[in-house]
């Protein structure tokens, strides 16, 4: 019985002393970045087939709200890549519906993977020392759209970039602001034909 004892004991010795603060333990920083590193280039109109572009021009060395110095995000993460992701919705009738944007999604600077969000990346440019991403979604149809930085991310008021750091390394969440997105967090545009 004393056996027992020492082990429920035990148990709760480690669960108590157990750390949850993920963040740290995965060695996670938070940074707001004083001007936007990302965002839409925004036409008056769209027609059909011209693309909706979408760039982040993020500098190796930032600056931060908050801080006096500005913080070497380049040696900090070790990272070459940042990464974001966007969703396309169409209207159809009352309802929004997510568009599959596979053959659309393009990159000129950087890379894009397409399917029913986009996963962006803003890869590392020695020559100007910045992550840079352009590219977009070519607009296939007619319509009503609405297109949200919110795939993987709960705010509305900034779009999100994460470090795509090598093991042990800190990862860097960046929240770029932006005025283009709603109090919902959606950029609506139109496409006509």
């Amino acid at each position: 019985m004393k056996k027992f004892i020492y082990l429920i004991s035990g148990i709760a010795l480690l669960m108590n002393g157990c750390d949850t603060d993920d963040d740290g333990f995965y060695n996670r920083v938070y940074l707001t970045a004083e001007a936007p590193v990302a965002g839409i280039v925004e036409e008056n109109i769209y027609m059909v087939g011209d693309p909706l572009q979408i760039w982040a021009n993020i500098p190796a060395v930032l600056n931060v709200e908050g801080q006096e110095e500005d913080v070497d995000i380049r040696r900090t993460s070790q990272a070459n890549v940042f990464d974001f992701s966007f969703v396309l919705e169409r209207q159809v009738g009352s309802n929004w519906e997510i568009v599959d944007v596979s053959s659309a999604v393009h990159a000129v600077d950087g890379a894009a993977i397409g399917g029913y969000f986009v996963e962006a990346k803003a890869v590392y440019n020695g020559g100007i020392d910045a992550y840079v991403f352009n590219g977009g979604i070519n607009i296939l149809q007619s319509g009503n759209y609405r297109l949200s930085f919110t795939y993987n991310s709960e705010l509305t008021d900034v779009i999100e970039l994460f470090s795509a750091s090598p093991a042990n390394n800190i990862r860097i969440n960046i929240k770029s602001p932006t005025t283009q997105l709603d109090s919902d967090g959606y950029f609506y545009f139109e496409a006509v034909p």
